[in-house]
């Protein structure tokens, strides 16, 4: 099914990872592979077969609509879509439909990572950890196409092979030079940037993917650009303009909260960048960010993995704590989150990560209610797809995890995956 990606993703991975959050090709070297081993659900998922209607019996719902659950409900599902969802004394189960018992279950919206980067190999992986979503943040070829089959229908005849999370891809990086990626689209010339983002627009790419080594004058002349070709620019704040300067030119999304340690006076970069950026400016960033409307993908996960290789425990310590502060300064004055975990770079495991991404959002002060939200609901509300995904409600897409406990009383619970539905096709744990 995925093997178009497969060649793509091999030639990714044997280059030399490095971001702005990676301080030398020594560290991937020493062996930065992976991340402490996160707490995944047991078992392996598998596909089970079942009619075209399903309805989940007697479960508890967590719709994400709001902080609530509707316990002993009966959701129908036809045909990949939600149509129906009401009391178990209200509501009929049409014949012949499939019933998966939900007695002391409950029902979530499929979580959203928003920020990979898709590679054939992770696939299963995403699908496992209860990922239906992802948004690709690094477009290659191939991509698009991939995109758009797995957003489309499955037939009534899949063998469960296809299974997919929905993917929303940004375009290849826009980058200065010397590129590091692949597939890097190179501009130094503000002349070159219409051209350029005209030819990305038409190219059917959701999101503008900016990178660090870009000119200021090169940034703004992509932001006029993309708000002509009516295209969204998000990633990297580039190390050659501020934080500020970012929020004002409507930079849709900042990555890894790149600009927000130079603007709280740190005169390095990440991760020792944290150790030396002063909390104390954090709330006044973040009331600035919600009036600018920009959104954040803290990604604390991946920065937490490198972070543990490169800094001293007292060293870490203090990133940890400061860029806890900033998501929770975030979170308080109303700037909206994603929560993503760069997987597919080896750094941390891809899928489970985003298990420890919530359990982060949850020490940084948010409550489990809001860091589900920041994977659900907000996930769909930013892609400009609510009521697509990201709630359970009629008419939306039947990506759907069934959890074992509640979410909402201790986001932990949400590992504990009894089974996940990709477009209304059934995917269980034995």
């Amino acid at each position: 099914m995925h093997a178009r990606f497969a060649a793509v993703h091999v030639a990714r991975r044997r280059l030399a990872i490095r971001r702005n959050i990676v301080l030398s090709l020594a560290l991937l070297a020493a062996g930065a592979c992976a991340d402490t081993e996160p707490s995944a659900p047991s078992g392996p998922l598998g596909f089970v077969a079942t009619a075209p209607i399903v309805a989940f019996i007697g479960v508890t719902v967590v719709p994400m609509d709001s902080e609530r659950v509707l316990p002993d409900q009966i959701v129908v599902i036809d045909n990949g879509r939600i149509t129906t969802i009401g009391s178990s004394g209200q509501v009929d189960v049409p014949a012949g439909a499939t019933r998966i018992d939900g007695r002391g279950r409950f029902l979530t919206p499929g979580l959203a990572d928003m920020h990979v980067h898709l590679g054939d190999a992770d696939i299963e992986a995403y699908v496992s950890a209860g990922i239906t979503t992802v948004r690709n943040m690094w477009g290659v070829p191939g991509m698009l196409e991939f995109a758009a089959q797995s957003r489309g229908p499955l037939s009534t005849a899949d063998d469960g092979t296809r299974a997919s999370p929905a993917v929303y891809s940004a375009s290849p990086g826009i980058d200065g030079s010397p590129p590091t990626w692949a597939y890097t689209r190179e501009i130094s010339n503000p002349a070159d940037a219409e051209a350029l983002v005209a030819e990305m627009a038409s190219e059917g790419w959701s999101f503008l993917k900016l990178y660090n080594r870009l000119s200021p004058e090169v940034y703004d002349a992509l932001a006029d650009a993309a708000a002509l070709h009516g295209i969204r620019f998000l990633g990297h704040v580039p190390w050659a303009v501020t934080l500020e300067h970012a929020l004002d030119r409507g930079h849709a999304s900042i990555e890894h909260l790149t600009g927000y340690d130079r603007a709280l006076g740190s005169p390095v970069l990440p991760p020792l960048s944290w150790t030396l950026a002063d909390a104390g400016g954090a709330a006044a960033l973040a009331e600035r960010t919600a009036l600018a409307g920009t959104w954040n993908c803290p990604t604390l996960v991946v920065t937490n993995a490198i972070g543990r290789r490169v800094l001293t425990p007292a060293e870490f310590e203090q990133s940890l704590a400061t860029r806890r502060a900033m998501v929770r300064a975030l979170r308080d004055a109303g700037a909206p989150l994603l929560v993503g975990t760069d997987g597919g770079i080896d750094i941390v495991r891809a899928g489970h990560a985003i298990h420890d991404e919530l359990a982060e959002f949850v020490a940084a002060g948010l409550t489990p209610f809001e860091a589900l939200r920041a994977a659900t609901s907000d996930a769909a509300r930013f892609l400009d797809q609510e009521g697509e995904f990201g709630m359970i409600v009629t008419g939306s897409r039947a990506d759907l995890l069934l959890l074992d406990a509640n979410p909402l009383a201790d986001i932990g619970n949400a590992r504990r995956i009894a089974g996940v539905m990709i477009r209304g096709r059934w995917h269980a744990r034995p």
